[in-house]
């Protein structure tokens, strides 16, 4: 089983990058996002599994994004439709980061790496 915490400090950096990301095309934001999902489903088992009280609480954060809306499909539709169009790239990601930061997900998994 992985270690929570270093697939936790993944996903911040992950979160992080995306958020730095200044005029990134729908292929870079993309790749963020499937590293950013992977990362959050491993945590999701390792929080899951873990007997830390601090990293089982994360289990239902990372449930909560995991079960959110489906960024992947929507980027998928977008490639077709709208590759060039930076004003909904930036929106897209920005929606991204607004559901990673919900419940203060992010933010306590920062807490919890250090």
């Amino acid at each position: 089983m992985a270690d929570a915490a270093g697939l936790l400090a993944g996903l911040v950096s992950a979160h992080d990058e995306l958020a730095d990301l200044e005029a990134g095309g729908i292929d870079e934001v993309r790749g963020l996002l499937l590293r950013i999902n992977g990362l959050a489903r491993a945590a999701r088992r390792a929080c899951g599994a873990s007997q830390d009280l601090q990293l089982r609480g994360m289990a239902p954060l990372l449930d909560g994004y995991l079960g959110g809306y489906d960024f992947e499909a929507e980027l998928g539709v977008m490639s077709t439709l709208y590759a060039g169009d930076a004003g909904r790239i930036r929106s897209m990601r920005l929606k991204i980061l607004e559901a990673l930061g919900e419940g203060g997900m992010v933010e306590e998994a920062r807490g919890i790496t250090g």
